[in-house]
């Protein structure tokens, strides 16, 4: 690949960087970085944890891997397989298998396949890909508009909280996590990113020797279990390939004052 220097910019085709005289390395353009497909955007975004991971490696002066983050702690957060594959392609982040044994006083780990993913897979970020995320956490939320409602446009529409980790649905909480549900939690998050339509295809990542519509057949019970407002009820298309939505017949009576702050 050419280079061709002008001032200080190295022009790659269909990429733009600014050469950092200090540090040497190079800096993604802001304004690329904006116009990067949405989902791009939110996968960085949500790699904050990572970031986070990263720069507390640096503050604690210990290897990053001593600080890296499990797969299903990112998978709960909201990242697919699929994103974590696209940032490994990108060398935004590295991964190994950790094998720590029981009293050891630091974490240990071992080589894995570029393509392996599991459940003892642990992430890094490498320094590009703490430039990525740390460029795409500066940039403006208000600078990617909320999709609109594609669907079940009658009717109110639920409020995933990731932060809170609550469902809300007509001013009331429907369910809480106290403790990690990645793959209920994975359902919300698509439907609160895609605004809420009336049907999302199966977004749970294939795990082998797991059958995916049993698996998600028994997310789906999960959902619909304990609500402490029974106001939504989901259901599958009838093939185990799409999770749907709706209103059930309990609506809640009680305004919350903490609907306020969802207008």
């Amino acid at each position: 690949m050419t280079l061709a220097p002008m001032w200080g910019m190295f022009v790659v085709p269909n990429k733009s960087f600014i050469f950092d005289l200090i540090w040497g390395t190079p800096v993604i353009v802001a304004e690329e970085l904006k116009a990067a497909p949405r989902a791009i955007r939110r996968t960085l975004r949500t790699a904050e944890i990572l970031l986070r991971a990263f720069d507390y490696a640096a503050d604690a002066e210990v290897d990053r891997w001593q600080m890296a983050v499990e797969l299903p702690t990112l998978i709960a957060r909201g990242l697919t397989i699929v994103d974590i594959r696209w940032m490994l392609a990108r060398r935004f982040v590295e991964h190994n298998r950790e094998i720590t044994p029981s009293g050891a006083e630091l974490r240990e780990f071992e080589s894995a396949p570029t393509t392996v993913l599991c459940t003892d897979t642990c992430i890094s970020l490498t320094s590009d890909g703490a430039k990525y995320v740390r460029l795409s956490l500066e940039e403006p939320a208000v600078s990617e508009p909320r999709p609109e409602p594609t669907a079940c446009e009658s009717t109110p529409l639920p409020i995933w909280d990731r932060s809170e980790r609550e469902l809300w649905y007509a001013e009331a909480v429907v369910k809480r996590y106290r403790v990690p549900a990645p793959n209920q939690e994975m359902v919300l998050v698509v439907f609160q990113e895609e605004g809420w339509p009336c049907r999302i295809d199966d977004p749970l990542p294939p795990v082998p020797d797991a059958d995916c519509k049993r698996r998600l057949q028994a997310t789906i019970k999960s959902l619909n279990r304990s609500q402490i407002q029974p106001s939504i009820r989901f259901h599958g298309n009838g093939c185990g390939t799409a999770i749907c939505w709706k209103p059930s017949a309990h609506l809640p009576t009680l305004p919350s004052c903490k609907s306020a702050a969802r207008t």
